[in-house]
C-alpha cells in the first residue's frame, strides 16, 4: 500500500506547503547530476578525501559561498538612499556582530563553535522552509549537519579538534551521532511529503544532499552543498527582496562586500597558528563563515524588529 500524504498546513496561517510543480529546474538538475557523480567518483577512486581537494572545497565555500550574503544591506535598505542612515545603521550592526562573534572564538572557541553550528541550523532551514513546516525544515538542517558523524568519524574529529580542540572534539562528533539518526529519521519524512505534495526535484535535491553528506568526506560534502544548493536560492531571494535596487547598484554591492569578506577572511588566515595550509584553510573557511553568518541571521532581523517598534511608537 503506497503511503498517502495530504498536504500540509500550518495551523496558525493555513498555508499549503504543497507545490503543484513536478518540473526539474536547471539549478537542481545540475546539483542533483553533480553531487551523483561526485558520490560515484568518491565511492569508485576515494579522490575527494585528498588534501588538495579539501582546500578547494574550502576555498570554494568563500569564493563562491559568500557571496550570497553581499545582498543584505540592499535587502534592508529597501529602496532606501545608498547613504542613508538606515545603510549605516546596518554596516554598524553587521561591522558589531562580526567582530563580536571574532571575539568570541578568541576567547571560547568552543562556545563560538556551539552558536555558529546552532544559528547554521536556523539558516540552513530557510531553505526547506516553503516546501515543509518548521519542524521538518529545521530537522533537515540538523541532518545535514550530524549526518558525517555517523560514518566519518575518523576525517570529522580532526577537523573539529582544529576548531576546539582533541578533547572537544570528541564531545561534538559524539552529541553528532547521538542526534542524526532521530534528524535522518525526521529528514526521511520530510522528503515524503515533498515528494507526495509534487515536488519531486526538491525531494530528490533534499535526498541527494543527505545523501553526499553521509557518503562523502564531510568538507567536500559542504561545499557541494553551500556553493550549489544554499547559496544560489538564497542569493535569488536576495535579488528578489531587493528588487528595488538597480543592477548597478546591487553589483557594486556583491563586488563591495564579496571583496571585504574576503578582506576578512584572508586576515583570518592570517592570525592562525597552524602546522599547514589544509588545516589553515580550512580553519579560516569555517571561521569565516561563522563570523558573517551571524550577522546575515542577526541584522535584517534587529533591523525589522526596530522598524516595527517604530511604527508602534508612530
Amino acid at each position: 500500500m503506497a503511503l498517502r500524504v495530504a498536504p500540509l498546513q500550518t495551523p496558525e496561517t493555513g498555508r499549503s506547503f504543497t507545490a503543484s510543480s513536478g518540473h526539474w529546474p536547471l539549478r537542481q538538475t545540475f546539483y542533483i547530476l553533480l553531487a551523483s557523480a561526485a558520490i560515484w567518483l568518491d565511492h569508485t577512486y576515494n579522490v575527494l578525501a585528498a588534501s588538495h581537494v579539501t582546500i578547494i572545497a574550502a576555498a570554494a565555500l568563500l569564493v563562491f559561498g559568500l557571496p550570497h550574503g553581499t545582498l543584505d544591506i540592499a535587502v534592508v535598505r529597501r529602496g532606501g538612499a545608498i547613504l542613508s542612515w538606515i545603510t549605516i545603521k546596518a554596516v554598524a550592526l553587521y561591522l558589531g556582530c562580526a567582530l563580536a562573534m571574532y571575539g568570541l572564538w578568541l576567547f571560547s572557541t568552543t562556545a563560538a563553535l556551539i552558536i555558529f553550528l546552532l544559528v547554521a541550523c536556523v539558516h540552513f532551514a530557510e531553505d526547506w522552509s516553503e516546501d515543509l513546516p518548521a519542524f521538518f525544515a529545521i530537522g533537515t538542517a540538523v541532518a545535514l549537519l550530524s549526518a558525517p558523524s555517523l560514518f566519518h568519524r575518523e576525517t570529522l574529529e580532526p577537523i573539529f579538534a582544529l576548531l576546539v580542540g582533541t578533547q572537544s572534539a570528541s564531545t561534538f562528533v559524539d552529541i553528532g551521532i547521538l542526534i542524526a539518526p532521530i534528524a535522518l529519521l525526521t529528514t526521511l519524512v520530510g522528503i515524503m511529503f515533498q515528494w507526495q505534495g509534487g515536488n519531486q526535484a526538491r525531494a530528490v535535491e533534499t535526498a541527494i544532499t543527505i545523501a553526499a553528506m553521509l557518503l562523502l568526506p564531510p568538507i567536500p560534502a559542504f561545499a557541494l552543498y553551500f556553493c550549489l544548493s544554499h547559496s544560489p536560492v538564497q542569493f535569488a531571494k536576495a535579488c528578489s527582496e531587493a528588487g528595488h535596487e538597480t543592477a548597478w547598484w546591487k553589483s557594486i554591492d556583491v563586488v563591495l562586500l564579496t571583496a571585504a569578506a574576503l578582506g576578512i577572511s584572508a586576515m583570518i588566515f592570517a592570525d592562525q597558528n597552524v602546522v599547514s595550509w589544509v588545516d589553515g584553510v580550512v580553519v579560516t573557511s569555517f571561521i569565516t563563515l561563522s563570523v558573517l553568518t551571524v550577522p546575515h541571521m542577526v541584522v535584517p532581523f534587529l533591523i525589522d524588529k526596530m522598524a516595527t517598534r517604530r511604527r508602534a511608537i508612530a
